[in-house]
């Protein structure tokens, strides 16, 4: 869905200032201490969510 420019004369700098389309993170690219970050906070979801999972099925 593209967003139509409030007026016709703003749609190159809307366009120059947005930075176009969201990308999605390659963590191979980043520092050594975002990837390692990247890397727990991704275990730490699937902890939760396994933990969530051991906790319903015991009660």
């Amino acid at each position: 869905m593209q967003k139509i420019p409030l007026m016709e004369e703003l749609a190159e700098i809307q366009r120059i200032e947005g930075g176009g389309p969201p990308k999605p993170a390659d963590l191979s690219a980043m520092p050594r201490p975002v990837r390692w970050f990247g890397y727990f906070f991704m275990a730490a979801v699937v902890g939760m969510a396994l933990a969530a999972l051991v906790l319903t099925w015991m009660d």
